[in-house]
């Protein structure tokens, strides 16, 4: 039986491997930032839970997600923008990168994508105060 002590062990050194030479603290900030993009990604779907009455797992709502925004893309993407002011494409989800990697087809390049159209997607509204 694992103890919990165990867990911890091989959580830690799960990370200093994934760390590799790079420093402690520049490590954090990539982790940090991961965390938050998954917290849009939950924000995305969450909104489009609500909205769309769509029930399930998480995998089956990622699901009832993408089949919609075949359906109804940008009408969809405006409805979801306009409750949170952003919005994450199905195929930019935090939750479809964990499913490509479970299935072995993840691509590093994808979260750099995913950022980029993340970063393109951010709606702005008024002007910029100086």
């Amino acid at each position: 039986m694992i103890t919990s002590e165990e867990i911890k062990r091989r959580l830690w050194d799960g990370a200093n491997n994934l760390r590799g030479s790079m420093d402690a603290s520049r490590y954090k900030d990539y982790m940090l930032g991961l965390m938050f993009y998954k917290f849009l990604s939950d924000k995305t779907l969450e909104t489009f839970e609500n909205t769309s009455g769509a029930k399930g797992t998480e995998a089956e709502v990622v699901q009832a997600y993408e089949e919609a925004y075949e359906s109804y893309g940008e009408s969809l993407i405006k409805m979801i923008q306009n409750v949170l002011g952003y919005y994450v494409l199905p195929q930019h989800l935090y939750q479809t990168w964990l499913k490509d990697i479970r299935e072995g087809t993840f691509e590093l390049e994808k979260v750099t994508e995913s950022l980029q159209s993340f970063e393109r997607t951010v709606a702005t509204t008024g002007d910029i105060d100086d």
